[in-house]
């Protein structure tokens, strides 16, 4: 393959600093927004807490993508972990671009990119997706104690409760020879009938039972974090309250990521856990800590953008 052209290159290179300067604009802007909520507030938080809860914030969001690498390598592909790690936190900035849902096909462009044949790549966001909400639903089971006063506590658990049986129906549908056969004798008269009968699943049982382990264990460290951000401003948290508070935190985001309209799950996520934390404090403070939580989940994702950055360059070097 003949080498891109220099005006080729500065091009990609110009749209790639357009890029990055818009993804920086958005973030900081949302920043800006979320902070000025609360800066007039008369705050005494305990500092080590909150460094605690930033440490489970980035040790949490860190570990995600090595259940994307988990997955990737189950399809065939031997990407290794620092490419996937990068690929993971590159596509994710991409959600705070206007339209919310551009950070999953970035991802698949982007594992595409490392090894994974096109078709795979769908599948592989496919699994990222669904083993991460079916993760955070498991966990967010244990955190409805919190919003037992909640008016639409029904509706949720049935949004929260109807995925799961939405993705399990979805995997065991996908998965029935019988239903391949069925498929396969249909006439194909449009692309979407086609699609089905080329669309296969590969994970074994197994391996999704040992990966949606892995993103509920995952979920419970990025959840403590935010149950450390509750006591940093006050909240005296018994044993059980804390993993209710963590529970509290992956109910909010897995609702948050179902409602594709807002970026990040912005308002969603928040709304939930100030209605959870109004049982344990009063206000304005249920408000603060939702917004501090949402800043250390922005500072997690530049951590995390900026070891994985590191160490995809090393590895490229080595």
């Amino acid at each position: 393959m003949p080498a891109p052209k220099s005006w080729q290159r500065r091009i990609v290179r110009a749209l790639q600093v357009i890029l990055g300067v818009g993804l920086l604009y958005f973030i900081s802007r949302y920043v800006w927004q979320q902070w000025d909520q609360i800066r007039h507030e008369s705050l005494h938080p305990d500092v080590a807490l909150i460094v605690m809860a930033q440490a489970g914030y980035a040790l949490g969001m860190g570990a995600q993508p090595f259940g994307s690498w988990l997955i990737v390598r189950a399809l065939g592909a031997s990407s290794s972990k620092p490419a996937i790690w990068h690929a993971f936190f590159i596509g994710q900035v991409a959600k705070y671009l206007p339209g919310s849902v551009w950070s999953l096909p970035s991802r698949a462009y982007l594992y595409h990119q490392r090894g994974l044949p096109a078709a795979r790549s769908v599948e592989a966001i496919f699994w990222e997706a669904s083993l991460t909400v079916t993760g955070a639903v498991f966990l967010a089971a244990l955190g409805l104690p919190l919003l037992a006063d909640f008016d639409y506590l029904l509706l949720l658990a049935v949004v929260l409760g109807g995925f799961v049986l939405v993705f399990a129906g979805a995997v065991i549908f996908f998965r029935s020879p019988l239903l391949r056969v069925y498929l396969q004798r249909l006439p194909a008269e449009n692309r979407l009938l086609n699609g089905l009968k080329t669309f296969e699943l590969h994970l074994t049982p197994a391996q999704i039972v040992t990966i949606t382990l892995f993103y509920v264990v995952d979920w419970l460290i990025i959840g403590l974090g935010f149950a450390a951000l509750a006591a940093a401003f006050g909240a005296d948290l018994t044993a059980a309250q804390w993993i209710q508070a963590a529970g509290l935190f992956a109910g909010g985001w897995a609702i948050g990521f179902l409602i594709l309209v807002t970026p990040g799950g912005i308002g969603v996520r928040d709304g939930l856990l100030v209605i959870g934390l109004s049982t344990l404090l009063d206000d304005p403070l249920p408000l603060v800590i939702a917004v501090v939580a949402r800043l250390c989940w922005i500072g997690a994702e530049v951590i995390g953008i900026s070891l994985a950055s590191a160490a995809y360059a090393y590895a490229r070097r080595a």
